[in-house]
């Protein structure tokens, strides 16, 4: 079982202060799993949640179903916030690393791919992107495609959801975005889509949770 998914937390606050870090702490998130992959095999930990705040007690807690818990007081909100964007997003990547890495040395794991996870975040900017290749659809004149991309990214609500429509020679047409803000982006690797061409319009359907339906504009020009 490899970890695939971890969380930065606050030990001490409420939503008020949980807004004003969530849109760095869910980007650095989703890039972050985006690069480590299936890559990271620890205890038998799918998902690690990283408490930071004030804390007394133990450090660690082992896997409950599977989530087990880092706590960590080395953590200042007021001090935090107070930096500029860039290095709110290097601080939250470095927290992640760190504690990956504490983590990793307890079992005697290899730490190579929880620091190359973290390399290729800075490299792309803190910014990720990848094709929902199993609902993409080519048009059956075989003249149009039509290819659904999410978006991570910090800003503007976080993750986007684009259809990219190209010619039947990779010549990209137009890009229209059927989401622009969502931050529970888990959900865009479910099976919840339905894509179809209706003429030479493409049609896109989101059914769980919540529904999202898109229609492009007519490509038959």
């Amino acid at each position: 079982m490899a970890i695939r998914d971890l969380q930065l937390c606050l030990t001490n606050g409420g939503p008020d202060q949980y807004k004003l870090v969530v849109e760095c702490w869910e980007n650095v998130r989703n890039v972050y799993c985006s690069h480590l992959g299936n890559s990271l095999v620890v205890d038998k930990i799918s998902k690690l949640c990283i408490f930071l705040g004030p804390y007394e007690g133990k450090g660690y807690l082992p896997p409950l179903d599977n989530i087990a818990s880092l706590y960590r007081s080395d953590f200042n909100l007021d001090a935090y916030l107070e930096t500029s964007s860039a290095n709110q997003d290097l601080a939250a990547l470095e927290y992640v690393e760190s504690s990956l890495v504490s983590i990793a040395r307890r079992f005697d794991v290899p730490t190579a791919p929880i620091v190359l996870a973290a390399q290729k975040t800075v490299e792309g900017n803190f910014r990720y992107e990848f094709e929902l290749k199993r609902i993409s659809r080519v048009h059956p004149n075989k003249k149009l495609k039509a290819k659904l991309f999410v978006c991570f990214r910090r800003g503007g609500g976080g993750t986007a959801v684009e259809a990219r429509i190209f010619d039947g020679n990779d010549k990209l047409l137009g890009v229209e975005t059927i989401v622009e803000k969502e931050w529970y982006s888990r959900r865009w690797k479910a099976p919840h889509w339905i894509t179809q061409w209706q003429g030479t319009v493409f049609v896109a359907e989101n059914h769980g949770p919540g529904i999202i339906s898109f229609r492009s504009h007519d490509y038959g020009g």
